[in-house]
């Protein structure tokens, strides 16, 4: 009997060692996780030959953030490029969240880069797109950060200020395409490179380390919102600067919460804070039903941050501060359509708004709105609401 349970005992043994063989592969598994360099941005500039391609990692379990950089004649030679640079860990793209352009890139054309994310497994069509003025990705890319975080974090801190100043709105590859099918033109959320910090780093602060081919490190550099980048037949022509982009973001109903300086009837400085904004419009048409202007009517509201003046809830100055509110915001709007007119681009979609409000009578106009735009009669009126937070009485 003692006998027989021995050999029931080593046959269960003998048919476990296959299972237990099978920890060492699974060890090794692991060590290959541990060996991935997850990117999170990707940069793309365009070489005589092809495309040069900037991946960023973030910093992880106290490595230094790197950015590995890549020629080839495509996107993915170029990545398959920098991945070959990458000698210490594997390079895992399956995690991208934002896509930057070089400006010359962009004046090149954008359709081949936006092609590669509608096809490519490793992005979304739901990605935030950048536009970098007036330099290149790799340069922007290889210099932003502080040592201890990098371009991919530098991103994701303008991504999120866009959303703040744009309602939660940042164009995605998917907005751009269809704007472009839809209309031939559209926006990008551009940034720009700024100055090294001039901090120095702190006592015993690793320095940023320089992976063996992967490109320059990271050397304090930062990446700020610069209003939007115009694209006309997928390519760049135009840039609208801060101020242009909100009377942008009026017209597209996409206003966040940002700030404005106001002079008061003293002449004093007033800044105040834009929380809400929206615009209508009413299109209008001849006798013989062809468009002939638009009325535009926006709407904004403001709270009072700071003042120099000490009656601000005077009545008077309450009214001026309104009024330099109303005309601030009607600038802004009369400045971007002024742009759109010459470059007779509708990159604000008014084409499709007006559509909603007049349906039957913008479909028998016999050309799109953009060559349009010179001749039309547009009006604006701006209704503003100044909420004084610090009133005393």
């Amino acid at each position: 009997m003692k006998k027989k349970r021995f050999q029931i005992f080593l046959c269960a043994i003998l048919a476990l060692l296959p299972l237990l063989s099978g920890c060492s592969s699974l060890r090794a598994n692991y060590r290959e996780v541990e060996q991935l360099r997850i990117v999170q941005s990707l940069g793309l500039d365009r070489t005589p030959g092809g495309v040069r391609v900037t991946l960023s990692a973030a910093a992880d379990s106290g490595s230094a953030p790197l950015c590995f950089v890549g020629v080839g004649e495509s996107i993915s030679a170029a990545i398959d490029n920098a991945r070959s640079r990458s000698v210490e860990e594997d390079l895992f793209t399956g995690h991208l969240r934002h896509i930057l352009i070089g400006e010359e890139a962009a004046r090149v054309g954008v359709g081949p880069l936006l092609s590669y994310i509608c096809r490519s497994p490793d992005a979304r069509m739901d990605m935030p797109v950048f536009i970098l003025q007036g330099g290149t990705a790799q340069e922007a890319m290889s210099a932003a950060g502080d040592g201890e975080k990098g371009a991919a974090e530098a991103l994701q801190a303008s991504h999120s200020k866009l959303s703040a100043l744009t309602g939660g709105h940042v164009f995605t590859a998917a907005e751009i395409l269809r704007a472009l099918e839809r209309q031939d033109c559209a926006l990008v959320c551009a940034l720009r490179a700024g100055d090294a910090s001039e901090e120095e780093p702190a006592e015993g602060e690793a320095a940023p380390r320089t992976e063996p081919g992967a490109g320059e490190a990271h050397g304090g550099g930062s990446l700020a919102p610069a209003g939007y980048a115009v694209l006309q037949g997928g390519k760049l022509v135009d840039y609208l600067d801060p101020d242009s982009a909100t009377g942008a973001d009026f017209l597209m109903n996409t206003v966040g919460i940002r700030e404005l300086v106001l002079q008061d009837r003293y002449g004093a400085p007033v800044t105040v804070e834009i929380n809400r904004g929206s615009t209508r419009l009413h299109p209008l048409f001849d006798a013989d039903g062809a468009l002939q202007g638009v009325e535009i009517y926006a709407d904004v509201s403001a709270s009072v941050l700071e003042t120099e003046t000490h009656d601000l809830s005077a009545v008077k100055n309450a009214d001026f501060l309104t009024g330099r509110l109303e005309a601030a915001v009607s600038e802004r709007i009369n400045t971007v359509l002024n742009r759109s007119r010459t470059l007779e681009a509708d990159f604000l979609g008014l084409a499709e708004r007006i559509e909603q409000a007049a349906p039957l009578d913008y479909r028998r106009q016999e050309q799109p709105l953009g060559p349009l735009l010179p001749r039309l009669e547009l009006s604006i009126a701006v209704h503003g609401e100044l909420l004084h937070s610090h009133d005393v009485d």
